[in-house]
């Protein structure tokens, strides 16, 4: 009877086979750690975050031509939790009050805006400000009371000055109620400018930014003239859902990646290359 003896020593074969296949998921692993999004604030393994805002608030937050989230918060959550920590992250874009009862049940991530109490009854905020709001007031060059208005340390207390707030600025109501401030509401912006250069009105409190966006979209910068006072600087964070259970560990990474960059010098001037080049978006697409 022939026996035959079976070798139990592995062929040339196998054993090239082996070492591709070792290679080759070596090689694997080697790109997706490559490409995998790090950060040297911790490791976020490419977790997506889904962030609210208003869909109609130029240039802060709206749709640009083709649909899509554009505005000044838009690309601030990008620069902080993209590009700086490694996130990933979808914007969406809601009427306000449901932006926000989204966040609160949980169905969104976060918001970036002012910690209310009522905000803060069900998010976290960080810690360091994301993005700071001057409260301005722009004066008709036209107005009766220009000199007058300008002149005085607090324009809001002209006795004969008339002034107007857009429906819905509870930021800027606060400030004329403060100083006992009579005031007209107007829930369209450019309608309100337009109370200012026909005389209508003489004064118009409001954020800096979004005012200026409005100039523009108008072509009223030679129309109306800044007064010097900063009424107020409104502060916004990250406002993380309390149903988001990344939330503590996220915070702590973003107020690092803040604190060191605000130590260095560098988020300021950031921060004004995302208001400057969505302020030029507006007048490129004054239609918005």
């Amino acid at each position: 009877m022939l026996h035959l003896k079976l070798s139990s020593q592995p062929s040339l074969f196998q054993i090239l086979h082996s070492l591709v296949v070792t290679a080759f998921l070596a090689l694997c692993f080697a790109l997706t750690m490559l490409f995998a999004p790090t950060s040297a604030y911790g490791d976020s393994q490419a977790q997506t975050l889904t962030i609210a805002y208003a869909e109609k608030w130029p240039p802060f937050s709206y749709r640009d031509p083709s649909g899509n989230p554009k505005g000044i918060l838009v690309e601030i959550a990008n620069f902080v939790l993209k590009e700086q920590l490694g996130y990933q992250v979808k914007h969406v874009l809601q009427p306000w009050k449901r932006a926000q009862m989204m966040v609160k049940n949980g169905t969104y991530d976060a918001l970036l805006a002012v910690p209310s109490p009522d905000r803060q009854a069900y998010t976290t905020p960080n810690r360091s400000e994301v993005y700071s709001m001057q409260v301005r007031a722009f004066i008709a060059k036209s107005s009766p009371r220009l000199s007058d208005l300008m002149d005085q340390e607090n324009p809001l207390q002209h006795p004969e000055g008339r002034f107007s707030l857009l429906m819905g600025d509870k930021t800027c109501e606060a400030i004329y109620d403060q100083y006992q401030s009579n005031f007209y509401t107007n829930s369209n912006i450019q309608q309100i400018f337009k109370m200012l250069t026909s005389g209508r009105s003489d004064l118009l409190l409001h954020s800096k930014v979004a005012a200026t966006r409005t100039m523009i979209e108008l072509n009223m910068q030679q129309d109306i003239v800044l007064h010097p006072k900063v009424f107020k600087n409104v502060s916004l964070f990250m406002l993380f859902s309390q149903h988001f259970e990344g939330r503590d560990k996220l915070i702590q990474q973003l107020d690092a990646m803040l604190e060191e960059m605000k130590d260095n010098n560098e988020y300021t001037a950031h921060i004004e290359r995302i208001e400057q080049e969505e302020i030029e978006y507006s007048i490129k697409y004054t239609g918005l």
